[in-house]
């Protein structure tokens, strides 16, 4: 879903209840995805200063180390 989403032209609206979890990161990977982020941490800190109250819990930042990684590898 990532590499697709990735891959958009055009706008991407994400939703979820509060907006501060599950749709920030996957925000996030999409940074990451991209090349926009080099990391986890990068990604979050944009969120935040688009989205002050985004706070991703241990296993989303696990969830984005992952893509993270994979990213650097390829």
């Amino acid at each position: 879903m990532l590499d697709e989403l990735a891959d958009w032209q055009g706008n991407i609206y994400l939703h979820c209840a509060v907006g501060r979890g599950r749709s920030a990161m996957v925000a996030a990977a999409l940074l990451v995805v991209r090349g926009l982020a080099d990391n986890e941490r990068v990604a979050e800190e944009i969120l935040r200063k688009a989205r002050p109250r985004v706070k991703l819990n241990r296993n989303q930042r696990y969830f984005l180390a992952k893509i993270a990684t994979r990213r650097a590898k390829s």
